[in-house]
């Protein structure tokens, strides 16, 4: 028997456990294996089979690693100084404590941190919050390690993140072909004895029916490791009784030389270019959190929040009285996400957000803060823009003013770019149930076209809450009359009124008041703009803002 505390010992039992290795399966990964922050030998698997697999397909440099501890010791800390981006999960607050201590945030581009328990319940909302934030089809690398219910919430960061390699923990205790898997217990705590996980044989036939063949142990005998079917023929297949490891324990947090620290993690994150910075916000009376907003000038929405840490005071109040639990919402132009974020926190999990976003850039952000802050993961992100046509139109960007992106060209310089477009019959063609009951728009003029590609559906009787800009100059560079568009609301049944900054109240908004508005603030040679609540007469949600109507 090795000592634990025998040093030298240990080395000499991983020599000669190779040396067998080598003997019975000379292409087995595990003959490569070293630890820089792994617990035994991980590191070294996990970079060649990387190596393997990036001679058959291009890498993302992206992971995932659930049951991240504090950071110190795990499977992907080396990847983040190889410099790979990815996102850390655990359970333990403390732990996710000591990680924002140690890097100053819990959010950048190279690395997101959550405190999340994963769950059967769970895992499906966390899986998109992740595919998200990276934004890639096919991740490189997924580690799980949860102490316990392991392999029954495996099947979504399958389904969605579509990793490459991937890590789980098995328990060893059991040597094929011996199925044995705890039963799911969402209040699992491992009590540091043998009822944990899932022996290996039963991960290998669950693997198996996602498509991940077993390429090795470490010789810990804590971790499997499984390369996706379409990538083996970097591997060589061996039995599972060839790869299976027994457990020794007693080679993991085998000395690595000088204590870990965080610190090599914080230098490689402050030396990449950040593409967003974070920065804290609060509106309504929701907790104070965090917020991606653009690093590069952007003179209101992201320049407000970092001013002020909220967005359109006036109009994010009326928004949150409106968007009610279980809603559907409409978010056209969504921007960064400032009111997709809100309605996420409001219509909870029954509910459901569906964010256009046209620009890339901003689209980027909008998925960063979705990743952050959707805990249930009801914001359906489409980045395209919405119309009164389906196919493509140029976008026409504003280099200082990242909010005030067109699809009609004036007579500035811009930089374009063609996205796709599509109208809001199409989008809901064929839909079954119900429809979004609060629609929010920004789209800098084309709030008439979306209506003109809305008429089925406003024909059929649908009449959601609006809240839209009504920008004059935008209408008519976009070839409609703001008036006229102003009467069709009213044919549509709505009461409308003006929602402004300057004047935080409803003020209605008549036909007199508009024609004088039209030849004076709101001239559309001009670039004033004020925003339009639209309720449907007969609606109860009148009561929810009555208060703020200005009487008289």
């Amino acid at each position: 028997m090795v000592s634990i505390s025998d040093e030298n010992s240990v080395s000499q039992a991983l020599i000669v456990l190779r040396e067998q290795l080598a003997h019975h399966t000379p292409d087995n990964p595990a003959l490569k294996g070293w630890a820089s922050y792994s617990q035994c030998d991980e590191d070294g698997i996990i970079r060649t089979c990387m190596e393997r697999v990036s001679s058959l397909t291009s890498l993302s440099q992206s992971f995932v690693e659930i049951g991240c501890a504090d950071g110190l010791q795990n499977n992907t800390h080396q990847l983040i100084l190889d410099g790979y981006s990815g996102v850390w999960i655990d359970a333990s607050e403390a732990c996710i404590s000591r990680i924002e201590s140690a890097l100053g945030a819990l959010y950048s581009d190279p690395l997101m941190v959550l405190n999340q328990r994963v769950t059967i319940a769970t895992g499906e909302a966390l899986a998109k919050r992740i595919n998200g934030f990276l934004s890639i089809e096919s991740i490189d690398f997924l580690s799980l390690d949860i102490d316990g219910n392991d392999i029954h919430v495996i099947p979504p960061f399958l389904r969605r993140l579509n990793p490459k390699l991937v890590c789980v923990e098995y328990n060893a205790k059991f040597p094929p072909p011996t199925c044995a898997a705890m039963a799911y217990n969402e209040a699992h705590e491992w009590g540091y004895d043998d009822y944990f996980g899932a022996s290996l044989q039963s991960w290998v036939e669950v693997m198996a029916s996602h498509c991940y063949s077993l390429v090795a142990c470490n010789l810990s005998g804590v971790n499997a490791f499984f390369v996706r079917d379409d990538l083996m023929q970097g591997f060589t297949r061996y039995s599972t009784d060839d790869l299976y490891q027994p457990p020794r324990y007693w080679l993991a947090d085998s000395p690595k030389g000088h204590a870990a620290s965080l610190k090599w993690i914080a230098q490689a994150m402050s030396e990449r270019l950040a593409s967003f910075r974070m920065v804290p916000v609060q509106a309504l009376d929701l907790p104070a959190s965090a917020f991606a907003i653009h690093k590069v000038e952007d003179e209101f929405v992201s320049g407000d929040l970092a001013r002020h840490g909220i967005w359109e005071p006036f109009e994010t109040n009326v928004f949150g009285r409106l968007c009610l639990p279980a809603d559907m919402v409409l978010d056209l132009g969504a921007n960064i996400g400032w009111y997709s974020m809100l309605a996420a926190r409001s219509v909870g999990a029954q509910g459901r957000v569906i964010a256009f976003e046209p620009d890339r850039a901003n689209a980027r952000l909008l998925e960063v803060n979705a990743a952050i802050a959707d805990e249930h993961g009801v914001i359906d992100i489409h980045k395209s823009a919405v119309s009164d046509q389906v196919g493509q139109l140029s976008l026409y960007r504003s280099g200082t003013n990242l909010g005030d992106h067109r699809l009609f060209r004036d007579d500035t310089e811009r930089d374009s770019y063609p996205v796709a477009v599509t109208t809001l019959d199409a989008f809901f063609a064929g839909h079954e149930g119900r429809l979004p009951e609060l629609v929010k728009s920004d789209t800098q003029g084309s709030e008439a076209r979306i209506f003109r590609g809305a008429a089925a559906l406003f024909a059929g009787g649908w009449r959601p809450v609006l809240i839209l800009e009504f920008w004059p100059f935008g209408l008519t560079r976009s070839g409609d009359d703001p008036q006229a568009f102003w009467q069709s609301l009213v044919e549509l049944g709505y009461q409308i009124f003006e929602v402004a900054e300057s004047n935080p109240q409803l003020v209605p908004l008549t036909e007199e008041r508009l024609q004088r508005r039209l030849t004076d603030d709101l001239n559309p040679s001009s670039w004033g703009f004020i925003n339009l609540l639209c309720i449907p007469f007969g609606s109860e949600r009148i009561e929810l803002i009555r208060d703020l109507i200005r009487q008289g």
